[in-house]
C-alpha cells in the first residue's frame, strides 16, 4: 500500500486474501477471544499481537487514515487514465497500468449493487468509455487496427481489443526481427558459423504458403518470383524446391553459384569457406600471437563481433575464382593497402619481387582516411567521397557481402596516387599562386614548380575595369534628377513610415526627401516634385536618372514621361555606379541621422525626423557648386530641449526604445543586465531541464519580451526582460488541459478600497517576481533554448518542469499553487469572487486580493499582516511594494478625507499614441445628434484600419474603470467593434477630445460609518435607431461611495418604458443580491431593505401590484423576480425625481 491513492485496491486485495486465510474474523471484530478455552485463547492472542495488541484496531487505523477519498483524488486518477499513453511500451505494459488505474477508480466511485436495465446500461457505457481509453492511448502505429476496432459493430471488449492488438504487436515484432537480422548479415558477412546455421535451420515455415508460386515458407508479398531474386541467387526451379521441402531436409545450402560459392536462404548473403576447421584454428592462434595474446574484436554494425566469427567474410577474399572479373577493387575500410587482382590500372609501379614481404594484422590507419576520403556503406552500393568538396568520388556494387568497384566507376586511382605534377596540385589546392605552391613542395613531394598558363586562372580571377569619372554637367535646374528608393527599415516610424524617397538634383546638389509607408507612394512623389520644381525654379524637368526597380519602371511612370516630354534614364543591372550621386548621397544622409539620434539620445521610432532634418541641414551646408553660401540656423533635436513640466512626456519617449529584438537588446547593459536576472531566476527555479528531443515531438518557441517598469510620476523603475514562451502552438491534450484562472473583479476592489478606508485600515501592495515559475506542469512540454545563452547541440531542448510566461496552462498552475498556500494558512476562499480570500482568526481579519501576481493585502491588525508577508516571502520571491500606489495601472491618491482612483498617466498616455494631446478638448463624451448620424449619413464606408478601432476601444473599455462618466459612450462604440463606419470613429475621436479637457478625473472613497446599499436604475427605451433596444444603466453606492456601475443595451426589444425601467430594476437587483453575498464575506451585514431607485411610476406599479393584464404577461419571469425580492424585503422601491437620478447618466452619456 502506497496511501490514499490505492487504498482502496488494497483493501479489497487484503480482505480476499484474509478471508482465504479465514483470518478476517480478527481484522473486523467478529472473532472474539474464547473465554473458556485457554489454549485457543492463546491462539487468539498470537493471531492478534503482531503488530498491535488488537489486529482490528489495525485495520480500523488505516481505514481512519487513508479511506479518505475526495473529489482532488478522483479528479488525479480519471486525470491520470485520460492522459496515459502507451509512449513506446509493450502494449501488455500499457494494458497493465490502465487495468491497475481502472481498479483503483472503480473502488473509489462505487456505485450499489442492482439488476435494473438502468444499472446494465450503465455497465455497457462504462465498458465503453474504458474500450475508448485504451484505444486513445495507443501508439500511432496501431491505428489501422484501431479504425478496425472502432467501426465494428457491436463493439468489442476491452479483452478482445487488447489480445488483437497483443496478436498484432507479436507480428510487428516478428517482421521486424526478421528483418533486422538480414540487415545485420549483410554488415557482418556472416554473424555466425556454418554450423550453427545448419543446426538453427528448421526448413520453411510451414504456416505461409505464397498464392503466386503455391510454395510454403513465405506470402506472396515476399515472393522472389515477383520481387526479383537477391544478387547472387539463381532462380529455383519448383521441382527440386518442393522436393528439398518435403524431405524437410535441415541444410541451409539451397544452392551454388558459378563460383562455388554457397548462399544461404535465411540471409541472402554469400560466404566461401576453401579452409578446415583445423586450418581456422591455426589462423586463429597466429593472429592471436601477433596481436599479443588478446582475443581480437572488430565493431561491425554497432556491436562488437568476435574476429572468429567475421573470419568467413576474409576468407572469401582467398577465392579470386569467386568474382567475377568486371570487378577491380574491394574496399575494405580496414586495410592499409588494397590489394587488387592486376596491374594495368597502376602508374608508376615499383618492383619489389626481390624484397622480403611480412603480412601482418591490419591496425594500421586507413588509406581512406589519410587522404581526406570518406567511404559510406548502404544495403546496395559504397560511395567514395572527397570530404573537402563533398563531391562523389566513385560508386561501387555489393556482391555476396562484398563491396567491390567496377571499370565503369569513376577512377580512384588519382585519389591513392602519392607522388602528382605540380600542375595537378596546382588544380587541386584551387589554383594558388606559385609563390604559395613553393612554399608547400615539401610537404607535397613536388620536385619543382613548373607548369604553363592556367586557363582557368584568367577565367576566373579576371576583375571589373573601373568606372570613368563622368564628365557630364548640367546647366540648371531641373536638367538631370537623380531618383532612388531607400528602405524598408526593420523599424517603422512613429508615423508608420518605411522608405523614403530621395531626389538630389545634379546641377545645384540639393536634395529633397519624401517619407513613405509603401512603394507605390513613389509616382505620387514623382509627380508633386516635378509640380515643385516648374514652380519654384521656373524650370522643367529634362532628365530622370534612376534603377530599375518596379516603383520607377512601370505604367504610370512612361506615360507621365512621355506626356511631360522627360527622357527616363535607367542604369544597368547591378551597376549602381551608372546612379552614384543619389547612392553616395542615401550615406550622406544616414550619416549626419544617426550621429543626431546618438547625440539627441531619441529612440529609432524617430529616425524619419532625422532624416528629414538632416536633408534641411544638407541644403544649408556650404558647397563647391552654391560658391560657399552661409548656412542657415538650426536647432538640435533632443531631450535637453524639453521643460520639466514636460517630464513624463519624455518618460512615454523614452517608451519607445524598448527593443524588439535580442539582437538589438544585446547591445545595451541594462537589457542586459535585465536578461541576466531573467535567465538567473528561471535556473534557480529548476524552470527546465536539458534534454534531447523526443523523435515525436516538436518544440514550442520561445522569445525575450522588454518592458520598461514606470512609477506613478512617470519615472523609470526598471528596466524588465522576461522569456516568454510562444504557448500559441501548442496543442490541446497534449501540452496543456485545463487554463482557466480567475482574476480579480475590479468591483470587489472598489469594495474592498472602501471598506478600508471607511475603517481606517492600510492597503499594502506586494509583487510576486517570476510568478508563473513556480507551478508545475504534469504535461511534457518541449521549448526550442533560449537565445542567447546556450550552445548545445542542435537536437538539444529544455523539457518545462515548472510554468513559464506564454504556456496556456501557465496563470492556473500559478493561482493553482497560491490558493494551496493561502488555503494551509487559513485563509478562506470567497465564493463568489475567487481572487478574494479572507483570514477571520479571533478579532484579527485581513483581506487578500490578487490579480495574476499583484496583490493588495488589507486588515485591522498590521502585525498580522506582516506575517503574511513573510510566510508569503517564505514560500515565494516577493517584492514588498509598501503602501499601495500603482495598481493595475490605476494610480491610488491618499488624501484627508480618503482616497481616489485615477487613470490620469494611462489617459495621457492613450491621447499621446493616437496624436490627441494637444487637441481642443470639449465639455460632453458624446452629442446625441453623433448618434443619429452614425446611422442617417450616406457617406459612411468601413473604416480602413479595423484593428485600430478596435484598440481605441479596447483601451477605452479599462479606462471606464474608474472613469463612470464615459461608460455610457464606450458601450456604445463596443457595439461596432467590427463593422465601425467613419462615423463611429468620429465620436470616438471625440471622446479623446473629452478625456483631454479632464485627464485625471477618478472615483473618490470618503471616510464614513455608514455601509448600507443604495442602488439608482434607469433605462433610456427604444435608444437604438437600428433594433430600438432599449439600453439599461444603474449605479450602486456603500455608504457614499460608488462601487459597482453599469451601462448596456438591453437584449430584448421593450414595448412600453415601462417594461424597459423594469427590466433596469431586476439588472440591478441581481447586482445587489452579489454585492450583498460579496460584503458579507467582507464581514458588512448590510441593511435591509435595499432602497432602489427610480423615476418610473409604471415600473414601480408593476412590481409593487401582483395584477397581470396586456402590458406584464409577456416578460412573466422578471415580473416573478423582482415581485419575489421585494416581498421578501430584499430590495425597497422608491420614487425619484428626474433631477435626483444619478443613473441618468449610464442611459444617455
Amino acid at each position: 500500500m502506497k496511501g490514499t491513492e490505492n487504498y482502496s485496491v488494497w483493501s479489497s486485495a487484503m480482505k480476499l486474501a484474509l478471508e482465504a486465510k479465514n483470518k478476517f474474523g480478527f481484522i473486523n471484530g467478529k472473532c472474539e477471544k474464547p473465554k473458556d478455552n485457554e489454549v485457543l485463547a492463546a491462539q487468539w492472542d498470537r493471531c492478534n499481537s503482531v503488530f498491535s495488541k488488537l489486529a482490528s484496531e489495525v485495520w480500523t487505523y488505516l481505514k481512519e487514515t487513508y479511506d479518505k477519498v475526495d473529489g482532488s483524488v478522483v479528479y488525479d486518477l480519471y486525470k491520470r487514465i485520460n492522459c496515459i499513453s502507451q509512449n513506446g511500451s509493450s502494449v501488455a505494459e500499457y494494458y497493465n497500468k490502465l487495468t491497475t488505474m481502472w481498479k483503483q477508480f472503480d473502488a473509489m466511485v462505487q456505485l450499489p449493487s442492482c439488476s435494473c436495465q438502468a444499472a446494465k446500461d450503465y455497465n455497457d457505457f462504462t465498458t465503453l468509455i474504458k474500450l475508448m481509453q485504451f484505444l486513445m492511448g495507443l501508439d500511432d502505429v496501431y491505428q489501422p487496427v484501431r479504425t478496425n476496432l472502432l467501426t465494428r459493430e457491436p463493439f468489442p471488449s476491452v479483452k478482445a481489443a487488447f489480445a488483437l492488438i497483443s496478436r498484432e504487436e507479436s507480428h510487428r515484432l516478428t517482421s521486424s526481427g526478421s528483418k533486422g537480422q538480414s540487415v545485420s548479415y549483410v554488415a557482418r558477412s556472416n554473424p555466425s558459423n556454418q554450423n550453427t546455421s545448419r543446426r538453427n535451420f528448421k526448413g520453411p515455415n510451414s504456416s505461409l504458403k505464397c498464392t503466386h508460386c503455391n510454395m510454403i515458407g513465405h506470402t506472396v508479398d515476399r515472393c522472389f518470383e515477383i520481387i526479383g531474386y537477391p544478387p547472387g541467387m539463381r532462380k529455383r526451379n519448383t521441382g527440386q524446391f518442393a522436393k528439398n521441402n518435403n524431405s524437410n531436409s535441415n541444410s541451409n545450402n539451397v544452392g551454388s553459384n558459378k563460383s562455388g560459392v554457397f548462399v544461404n536462404s535465411s540471409s541472402s548473403v554469400g560466404s566461401a569457406m576453401p579452409f578446415t576447421s583445423e586450418q581456422i584454428a591455426k589462423l586463429l592462434d597466429l593472429v592471436s600471437e601477433k596481436s599479443g595474446g588478446e582475443q581480437l574484436k572488430a565493431n561491425m554494425g554497432g556491436e562488437l563481433v568476435n574476429m572468429s566469427k567475421s573470419l568467413g567474410s576474409y576468407m572469401c577474399c582467398s577465392s579470386s575464382s569467386s568474382f567475377e572479373t568486371q570487378y577491380n577493387w574491394i574496399v575494405d575500410s580496414g586495410a592499409n593497402q588494397h590489394m587488387i587482382r592486376t596491374d594495368k590500372d597502376m602508374f608508376n609501379c615499383v618492383d619489389v619481387s626481390e624484397c622480403g614481404l611480412t603480412v601482418g594484422h591490419p591496425n594500421g590507419t586507413s588509406l581512406a582516411k589519410d587522404n581526406g576520403i570518406a567511404v559510406l556503406f548502404n544495403e546496395d552500393n559504397c560511395m567514395l567521397q572527397d570530404l573537402k568538396s563533398k563531391k562523389i568520388l566513385v560508386i561501387g556494387k555489393q556482391e555476396n557481402g562484398l563491396y567491390m568497384i567496377g571499370r565503369n566507376g569513376n577512377s580512384v586511382n588519382t585519389c591513392f596516387n602519392s607522388v602528382l605534377m605540380s600542375n595537378m596540385w596546382h588544380s587541386r589546392l584551387g589554383h594558388p599562386s606559385d609563390q604559395v605552391l613553393a612554399g608547400l613542395k615539401g610537404s607535397l613531394g613536388i620536385k619543382s614548380i613548373q607548369h604553363g598558363p592556367c586557363e582557368i586562372c584568367h577565367k576566373s580571377k579576371q576583375v571589373r575595369v573601373p568606372f570613368p569619372l563622368s564628365e557630364h554637367k548640367s546647366k540648371t535646374v531641373g536638367n538631370l534628377v537623380h531618383l532612388d528608393l531607400w528602405g524598408p527599415y526593420k523599424i517603422s516610424s512613429y508615423e508608420g513610415y518605411k522608405y523614403f524617397l530621395t531626389v538630389v538634383d545634379d546641377y545645384s546638389r540639393a536634395v529633397w526627401c519624401y517619407l513613405l509607408k509603401n512603394k507605390t507612394e513613389v509616382f505620387e512623389n514623382v509627380k508633386d516634385f516635378y509640380e515643385l520644381v516648374l514652380t519654384q525654379f521656373k524650370s522643367k524637368i529634362k532628365v530622370f536618372r534612376s534603377d530599375n526597380g518596379t516603383e520607377f519602371v512601370n505604367n504610370q511612370m512612361v506615360s507621365f514621361c512621355n506626356g511631360k516630354g522627360i527622357i527616363h534614364q535607367t542604369s544597368c543591372s547591378y551597376t549602381p555606379q551608372q546612379n552614384g550621386i543619389v547612392e553616395r548621397k542615401h550615406r550622406h544622409l544616414l550619416n549626419i541621422a544617426r550621429a543626431l539620434m546618438f547625440q539627441g539620445g531619441l529612440p529609432l521610432r524617430f529616425w524619419s525626423d532625422c532624416v528629414l532634418t538632416a536633408v534641411y541641414l544638407i541644403n544649408r551646408l556650404p558647397t563647391l557648386v552654391l560658391d560657399g553660401k552661409s548656412p542657415y540656423e538650426w536647432k538640435v533635436v533632443s531631450y535637453t530641449c524639453l521643460s520639466a513640466e514636460n517630464y513624463c512626456f519624455a518618460s512615454k519617449l523614452n517608451k519607445l526604445s524598448e527593443p524588439c529584438s535580442f539582437g538589438e537588446a544585446s547591445k545595451d547593459s541594462r537589457w542586459v543586465d535585465a536578461m541576466n536576472l531573467e535567465m538567473e531566476a528561471l535556473l534557480r527555479n529548476n524552470t527546465w531541464e536539458i534534454v534531447d528531443l523526443p523523435k515525436d515531438r516538436k518544440p514550442i518557441g520561445c522569445k525575450w519580451i522588454y518592458k520598461i517598469k514606470y512609477k506613478a510620476n512617470g519615472e523609470v523603475e526598471r528596466y524588465k526582460a522576461r522569456l516568454v514562451a510562444k504557448g500559441y502552438s501548442q496543442r490541446e491534450g497534449l501540452d496543456f488541459g485545463e487554463t482557466f484562472s480567475p482574476v480579480v473583479k475590479m468591483v470587489t476592489v472598489r469594495c474592498v478600497l472602501s471598506i478600508a478606508v471607511q475603517n481606517g485600515w492600510t492597503l499594502f501592495q506586494l509583487d510576486v517576481n517570476n510568478a508563473f515559475l513556480y507551478g508545475a506542469i504534469s504535461e511534457d512540454v518541449y521549448m526550442s533554448l533560449p537565445e542567447g545563452y546556450f550552445t548545445e547541440g542542435k537536437n538539444k531542448v529544455c523539457k518545462l518542469i515548472k510554468s513559464l510566461y506564454g504556456l496556456k496552462q501557465a496563470p492556473r498552475k500559478c493561482n493553482e499553487k497560491l490558493t494551496n498556500v493561502l488555503l494551509n494558512v487559513g485563509f478562506v476562499q470567497s465564493v463568489c469572487d475567487h481572487s478574494l480570500y479572507t483570514l477571520s482568526k479571533n478579532s484579527v481579519f485581513i483581506i487578500l486580493l490578487v490579480y495574476v501576481d499583484d496583490i493588495v493585502i488589507t486588515g485591522n491588525n498590521n502585525v498580522e499582516i506582516e506575517k503574511v508577508k513573510q510566510m508569503l516571502s517564505d514560500t515565494f520571491h516577493i517584492k514588498d511594494l509598501g503602501i499601495l500606489k500603482y495598481f493595475l495601472g490605476i494610480e491610488v491618491l491618499y488624501g484627508e478625507h480618503g482616497l481616489c482612483l485615477s487613470q490620469r498617466k494611462y489617459c495621457l498616455e492613450l491621447l499621446s499614441e493616437f496624436g490627441y494631446l494637444g487637441c481642443k478638448p470639449v465639455s460632453t463624451p458624446i452629442e446625441l445628434s453623433s448618434l443619429v448620424n452614425s446611422k442617417t449619413e450616406n457617406n459612411t464606408g468601413c473604416v480602413i484600419d479595423v484593428t485600430n478601432y478596435q484598440k481605441l476601444i479596447g483601451k477605452l473599455i479599462y479606462l471606464s474603470l474608474t472613469r463612470p462618466d464615459i461608460s455610457y459612450a464606450v458601450q456604445f462604440l463596443s457595439q461596432f467593434m467590427h463593422s465601425p463606419t467613419e462615423g463611429h470613429l468620429r465620436i470616438a475621436l471625440r471622446l479623446l477630445r473629452y478625456l483631454k479637457s479632464s485627464p485625471g478625473k477618478g472615483i473618490m472613497f470618503k471616510k464614513s460609518a455608514d455601509f448600507s446599499l443604495t442602488c439608482y436604475a434607469d433605462s433610456d427605451w427604444a435608444k437604438c435607431l437600428v433594433s430600438r433596444k432599449s439600453v439599461t444603466g444603474f449605479c450602486v453606492f456603500l455608504g457614499s461611495n460608488l462601487i459597482s456601475w453599469k451601462s448596456k443595451k438591453q437584449s430584448t426589444v421593450s414595448r412600453s418604458s415601462g417594461e424597459a425601467e423594469y427590466r433596469s430594476m431586476c439588472s440591478a437587483t441581481c447586482e445587489l443580491i452579489w454585492l450583498v453575498n460579496i460584503l458579507s464575506e467582507l464581514q458588512i451585514n448590510c441593511k435591509l431593505p435595499i432602497q432602489l431607485f427610480c423615476d418610473s411610476n409604471a415600473a414601480i406599479s408593476i412590481a409593487a401590484n401582483p395584477v397581470f393584464h396586456e402590458r406584464t404577461k409577456h416578460f412573466e419571469i422578471d415580473l416573478y423576480f423582482l415581485r419575489e425580492k421585494i416581498s421578501s424585503g430584499f430590495v425597497k422601491t422608491e420614487k425619484i425625481d428626474a433631477e435626483g437620478q444619478l443613473a441618468d447618466v449610464f442611459t444617455k452619456g
